[in-house]
C-alpha cells in the first residue's frame, strides 16, 4: 500500500494526545509498548541501544495518549524521502476507540512536512482498512 503527499487525509478527530517521541526517556516509553504489544514483552527493540535510530531520524516514533495513559504507538522509518509506515499498534483495551488512525495521521502529516515523497506500509485485511482510511491504496 501507498500514500502519495496529494492524497493526504483530511484531518482526524480524536481526543488524544499524539506525541513525537524525541527524547530518550520517552522512546524508553515506546519501546516498552512495541515490544509488549509485538513480542510479548520480550526486548526486541532495545530503549537504549535502539534509540540512535531516532537520534539519526530514521525512526521517527510517535505515542497516543489516552487520559495520560500511552493507548497505541506508530512510527515513520525514513529512508532519505521514501518513508514507511511501520509499528502501529494500539493496547488491547483500548482499541476501537481511533487512536491507531489518529497517532498514524499525525505520523503521515508530519512525515510528508518533512519531506517524505511517498510513504508504504505493508498489511493484510482488516488492518488494510485503517490505511485505506487514511488514503493508503492498494498497489499490486
Amino acid at each position: 500500500m501507498a500514500l502519495l503527499p496529494d492524497s493526504q487525509p483530511a484531518d482526524v478527530e480524536s481526543d488524544a494526545e499524539i506525541k513525537h517521541t524525541k527524547t530518550a526517556a520517552d522512546f524508553k516509553i515506546w519501546a516498552v509498548m512495541a515490544n509488549l504489544i509485538f513480542a510479548g514483552g520480550y526486548g526486541d527493540i532495545h530503549p537504549g541501544n535502539h534509540y540512535h535510530w531516532c537520534e539519526k531520524g530514521r525512526l521517527i516514533p510517535y505515542i497516543a495518549y489516552q487520559n495520560d495513559v500511552p493507548a497505541a504507538i506508530a512510527a515513520i522509518l525514513d529512508n532519505n524521502g521514501v518513508t514507511s509506515l511501520e509499528f502501529v499498534a494500539t493496547l488491547k483495551e483500548y482499541r476501537c476507540k481511533g487512536l491507531a488512525r489518529a497517532v498514524c495521521h499525525t505520523a503521515v502529516r508530519n512525515a510528508f512536512i518533512n519531506g517524505a515523497k511517498i510513504i508504504t506500509t505493508r498489511a493484510f485485511h482488516p488492518a488494510s482498512l485503517l490505511y485505506q482510511s487514511l488514503g493508503f491504496k492498494i498497489f499490486y
